[in-house]
C-alpha cells in the first residue's frame, strides 16, 4: 500500500474551508483511479503543538497507482481545486 497524506493548518475561515472541502473537494478525491480508500478528519490532535485542522489519507495499492492518479485528469483537477478552500 502506498498512501498519499495531507495536513491542512488552521485557515482564516474554518467553516468555510470545511464546507467546501466535504462538497466538492473530497468526492473529486473519491473519484481518483485505482485509489483504495480515501479518509480525512477535522478531529485533529497535534502532539507536537502545532495547529493542525484537517489531515487527509489517500491510499493505494503502489506508487506507481498514486502517480498515475495524480497524473491523471481527475488528479489535475484536485490539484487545481486545492487554492480556492
Amino acid at each position: 500500500m502506498h498512501m498519499l497524506m495531507a495536513i491542512y493548518g488552521r485557515p482564516a475561515d474554518p467553516a468555510a474551508f470545511k464546507a467546501h472541502y466535504e462538497a466538492v473537494h473530497l468526492p473529486i478525491a473519491e473519484r481518483l483511479p485505482g485509489v483504495v480508500d480515501v479518509v480525512h478528519t477535522f478531529d485533529v490532535t497535534d502532539v507536537t503543538g502545532g495547529d493542525a485542522f484537517c489531515v487527509f489519507t489517500a491510499v493505494f495499492r503502489s506508487r506507481a497507482d498514486l502517480e498515475a492518479a495524480m497524473a491523471s485528469e481527475i488528479g489535475q483537477e484536485l490539484e487545481r481545486d486545492v487554492p480556492t478552500y
